[in-house]
Protein backbone atom coordinates (compact mmCIF):
# COMPACT_ATOMS: atom_id res chain seq x y z
CA UNK A 1 0.00 0.00 0.00
CA UNK A 2 1.28 3.44 -1.23
CA UNK A 3 0.91 6.89 0.16
CA UNK A 4 -0.61 7.75 -2.52
CA UNK A 5 -3.63 4.68 -1.29
CA UNK A 6 -3.92 6.47 1.73
CA UNK A 7 -4.27 9.59 3.03
CA UNK A 8 -4.10 11.48 6.13
CA UNK A 9 -6.69 14.22 5.83
CA UNK A 10 -8.08 15.05 9.28
CA UNK A 11 -11.22 15.45 10.66
CA UNK A 12 -15.17 15.89 8.96
CA UNK A 13 -17.83 16.83 11.59
CA UNK A 14 -20.24 14.37 12.89
CA UNK A 15 -23.57 13.60 11.33
CA UNK A 16 -26.72 13.34 13.20
CA UNK A 17 -26.81 9.21 12.82
CA UNK A 18 -22.73 9.23 12.96
CA UNK A 19 -23.42 6.67 16.31
CA UNK A 20 -26.07 4.62 14.87
CA UNK A 21 -24.71 1.04 14.10
CA UNK A 22 -24.16 0.83 10.56
CA UNK A 23 -23.19 3.47 8.22
CA UNK A 24 -23.13 3.98 4.55
CA UNK A 25 -20.49 1.63 2.81
CA UNK A 26 -20.90 -0.57 6.26
CA UNK A 27 -24.79 -0.77 6.59
CA UNK A 28 -26.30 -3.68 8.23
CA UNK A 29 -27.14 -6.46 6.84
CA UNK A 30 -30.15 -7.82 4.98
CA UNK A 31 -31.82 -11.03 4.53
CA UNK A 32 -30.08 -10.59 0.31
CA UNK A 33 -26.77 -10.18 2.08
CA UNK A 34 -26.99 -13.11 3.98
CA UNK A 35 -27.87 -15.03 1.38
CA UNK A 36 -25.19 -14.25 -1.04
CA UNK A 37 -22.14 -12.61 1.17
CA UNK A 38 -19.92 -14.71 3.34
CA UNK A 39 -20.74 -15.27 6.95
CA UNK A 40 -17.60 -14.17 8.63
CA UNK A 41 -17.09 -12.92 12.59
CA UNK A 42 -14.41 -10.96 14.25
CA UNK A 43 -13.46 -10.30 18.47
CA UNK A 44 -13.57 -7.24 19.75
CA UNK A 45 -12.18 -8.53 22.79
CA UNK A 46 -10.50 -6.35 25.71
CA UNK A 47 -8.51 -6.83 28.78
CA UNK A 48 -8.38 -4.33 31.48
CA UNK A 49 -4.75 -2.87 31.86
CA UNK A 50 -4.19 -0.86 35.30
CA UNK A 51 -7.15 1.55 35.72
CA UNK A 52 -7.57 1.25 31.43
CA UNK A 53 -8.61 -1.55 29.32
CA UNK A 54 -7.01 -2.31 26.27
CA UNK A 55 -8.41 -4.02 22.80
CA UNK A 56 -6.58 -7.04 20.88
CA UNK A 57 -5.87 -6.30 17.28
CA UNK A 58 -4.04 -8.23 14.73
CA UNK A 59 -1.77 -6.82 11.70
CA UNK A 60 -1.96 -9.38 8.62
CA UNK A 61 0.64 -10.18 6.84
CA UNK A 62 2.24 -7.92 4.48
CA UNK A 63 2.41 -11.13 1.94
CA UNK A 64 -1.50 -10.68 1.24
CA UNK A 65 -2.65 -9.64 -2.04
CA UNK A 66 -5.60 -7.94 -0.01
CA UNK A 67 -5.76 -5.52 2.87
CA UNK A 68 -1.87 -6.24 3.37
CA UNK A 69 -0.16 -4.70 6.83
CA UNK A 70 -3.68 -3.68 7.96
CA UNK A 71 -5.07 -3.93 11.67
CA UNK A 72 -7.30 -5.80 11.88
CA UNK A 73 -9.75 -7.56 14.51
CA UNK A 74 -9.03 -11.30 15.32
CA UNK A 75 -11.60 -13.19 13.11
CA UNK A 76 -12.46 -15.09 9.75
CA UNK A 77 -15.20 -17.16 7.81
CA UNK A 78 -17.68 -19.26 9.41
CA UNK A 79 -17.57 -22.81 8.80
CA UNK A 80 -20.31 -24.57 8.50
CA UNK A 81 -22.60 -25.82 11.78
CA UNK A 82 -20.38 -22.43 13.42
CA UNK A 83 -22.10 -20.02 15.32
CA UNK A 84 -20.52 -16.24 15.28
CA UNK A 85 -19.29 -16.95 18.53
CA UNK A 86 -17.79 -19.97 17.72
CA UNK A 87 -16.20 -18.88 14.79
CA UNK A 88 -14.72 -15.62 16.27
CA UNK A 89 -13.38 -17.80 19.18
CA UNK A 90 -11.80 -20.07 16.76
CA UNK A 91 -9.94 -17.80 14.56
CA UNK A 92 -8.69 -15.90 17.71
CA UNK A 93 -7.29 -19.23 18.97
CA UNK A 94 -5.55 -19.89 15.44
CA UNK A 95 -4.37 -16.22 14.81
CA UNK A 96 -2.79 -15.18 18.48
CA UNK A 97 -3.13 -18.04 20.64
CA UNK A 98 -5.53 -16.23 23.28
CA UNK A 99 -8.29 -18.63 24.27
CA UNK A 100 -11.52 -17.14 24.82
CA UNK A 101 -13.88 -18.60 27.00
CA UNK A 102 -17.76 -18.50 25.96
CA UNK A 103 -18.33 -17.26 29.29
CA UNK A 104 -15.97 -14.45 28.53
CA UNK A 105 -18.32 -13.24 25.94
CA UNK A 106 -20.60 -10.54 26.54
CA UNK A 107 -22.76 -10.61 22.96
CA UNK A 108 -22.65 -10.10 19.54
CA UNK A 109 -23.73 -6.72 17.70
CA UNK A 110 -25.96 -6.52 14.12
CA UNK A 111 -24.21 -7.71 11.53
CA UNK A 112 -22.59 -5.27 9.09
CA UNK A 113 -22.33 -5.85 5.43
CA UNK A 114 -18.78 -5.32 3.42
CA UNK A 115 -19.74 -4.81 0.22
CA UNK A 116 -15.68 -4.23 -0.92
CA UNK A 117 -15.37 -8.19 0.57
CA UNK A 118 -18.65 -9.36 0.42
CA UNK A 119 -18.70 -10.34 3.94
CA UNK A 120 -21.31 -9.89 6.29
CA UNK A 121 -19.18 -9.42 9.72
CA UNK A 122 -20.83 -10.18 13.22
CA UNK A 123 -18.85 -8.33 15.60
CA UNK A 124 -18.62 -10.65 19.02
CA UNK A 125 -17.88 -8.61 21.92
CA UNK A 126 -15.66 -10.48 24.53
CA UNK A 127 -13.68 -9.49 27.75
CA UNK A 128 -10.63 -11.03 29.90
CA UNK A 129 -9.64 -10.83 32.94
CA UNK A 130 -6.65 -9.00 34.81
CA UNK A 131 -4.55 -11.98 33.84
CA UNK A 132 -6.10 -12.72 30.38
CA UNK A 133 -3.05 -14.56 28.01
CA UNK A 134 -1.29 -11.75 26.27
CA UNK A 135 -0.37 -12.86 23.07
CA UNK A 136 3.64 -11.98 22.03
CA UNK A 137 3.61 -13.32 18.44
CA UNK A 138 0.87 -14.01 16.05
CA UNK A 139 0.10 -17.46 15.31
CA UNK A 140 -1.11 -17.92 11.99
CA UNK A 141 0.67 -17.33 8.83
CA UNK A 142 -1.48 -14.82 7.34
CA UNK A 143 -1.12 -12.64 10.40
CA UNK A 144 2.19 -10.60 10.99
CA UNK A 145 1.87 -9.50 14.61
CA UNK A 146 -0.63 -9.41 17.15
CA UNK A 147 -1.00 -5.68 19.37
CA UNK A 148 -2.76 -4.68 22.69
CA UNK A 149 -4.10 -1.06 22.19
CA UNK A 150 -5.23 0.63 25.01
CA UNK A 151 -8.41 2.80 24.89
CA UNK A 152 -6.63 5.89 26.73
CA UNK A 153 -4.36 5.45 23.08
CA UNK A 154 -7.32 5.65 20.67
CA UNK A 155 -9.00 8.71 23.16
CA UNK A 156 -6.01 10.54 22.73
CA UNK A 157 -6.69 13.88 20.24
CA UNK A 158 -3.16 13.30 19.25
CA UNK A 159 -3.87 9.84 17.95
CA UNK A 160 -7.78 10.32 16.10
CA UNK A 161 -7.93 11.33 12.48
CA UNK A 162 -10.00 10.57 9.47
CA UNK A 163 -8.30 9.12 5.87
CA UNK A 164 -8.90 9.26 2.52
CA UNK A 165 -8.27 5.96 -0.01
CA UNK A 166 -7.65 6.50 -3.35
CA UNK A 167 -9.14 9.77 -3.25
CA UNK A 168 -12.27 9.11 -1.26
CA UNK A 169 -13.40 9.79 2.14
CA UNK A 170 -12.55 6.35 4.32
CA UNK A 171 -13.45 7.20 7.75
CA UNK A 172 -12.19 7.79 10.78
CA UNK A 173 -8.80 6.54 12.16
CA UNK A 174 -6.64 6.24 14.60
CA UNK A 175 -2.62 6.17 14.73
CA UNK A 176 -1.04 3.46 16.09
CA UNK A 177 2.75 1.71 15.27
CA UNK A 178 3.49 4.29 12.52
CA UNK A 179 0.43 3.66 10.78
CA UNK A 180 -3.17 3.81 10.89
CA UNK A 181 -5.89 1.66 12.04
CA UNK A 182 -9.06 2.49 9.77
CA UNK A 183 -11.84 0.90 7.81
CA UNK A 184 -14.22 -1.31 9.40
CA UNK A 185 -12.13 -1.82 12.49
CA UNK A 186 -11.68 1.78 12.83
CA UNK A 187 -15.33 2.38 13.01
CA UNK A 188 -15.88 -0.41 15.36
CA UNK A 189 -13.54 1.22 17.60
CA UNK A 190 -14.72 4.28 17.06
CA UNK A 191 -18.41 3.91 17.58
CA UNK A 192 -18.03 1.65 20.90
CA UNK A 193 -15.70 4.46 22.41
CA UNK A 194 -18.85 6.83 21.35
CA UNK A 195 -21.36 4.26 23.69
CA UNK A 196 -18.94 4.08 26.56
CA UNK A 197 -17.82 8.36 26.38
CA UNK A 198 -20.28 10.44 23.76
CA UNK A 199 -17.89 12.96 24.58
CA UNK A 200 -14.94 11.94 23.93
CA UNK A 201 -13.44 14.83 21.37
CA UNK A 202 -13.84 14.56 17.59
CA UNK A 203 -10.42 14.63 15.81
CA UNK A 204 -8.29 17.57 15.36
CA UNK A 205 -7.23 19.23 12.20
CA UNK A 206 -4.37 17.54 10.66
CA UNK A 207 -3.42 18.56 6.76
CA UNK A 208 -2.87 16.17 4.18
CA UNK A 209 0.32 14.63 4.02
CA UNK A 210 2.33 14.32 0.80
CA UNK A 211 4.13 11.09 2.60
CA UNK A 212 1.50 9.47 5.01
CA UNK A 213 3.26 6.76 7.57
CA UNK A 214 1.76 4.09 5.78
CA UNK A 215 2.18 0.38 7.08
CA UNK A 216 3.84 -2.21 4.76
CA UNK A 217 1.84 -3.71 1.97
CA UNK A 218 -13.64 0.23 28.72
CA UNK A 219 -16.40 -1.69 26.89
CA UNK A 220 -18.60 -3.55 29.23
CA UNK A 221 -21.49 -4.51 28.08
CA UNK A 222 -23.19 -2.66 30.47
CA UNK A 223 -22.68 0.41 28.11
CA UNK A 224 -23.30 -0.87 25.17
CA UNK A 225 -26.11 -3.52 26.83
CA UNK A 226 -29.15 -2.28 24.39
CA UNK A 227 -27.50 -2.98 21.52
CA UNK A 228 -25.60 -6.12 22.11
CA UNK A 229 -27.06 -9.81 21.83
CA UNK A 230 -26.17 -12.08 24.52
CA UNK A 231 -25.42 -15.48 23.06
CA UNK A 232 -27.13 -18.48 24.18
CA UNK A 233 -25.30 -20.53 26.19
Amino acid sequence: MTSEALRDVGPLPRTPDDRAWGWIGLPRATEEHHRTARASAVVVLTRPVGDDLAYLLVRRSTRLRHHAGEFAFPGGGIDPGETPVDAAIRECGEETGVLVDRSLVIGTLPPLYLWASGNVVTPVLARLGPDGHVPSFAHDDEIHSAHWVSRRHLLDPENRTTVSYRGRHAGRAFRFEGTYIWGFTARVLDWILAEVDPDSPDPPHVPELGEAAIGDGPTSGVAISGRATRPTP
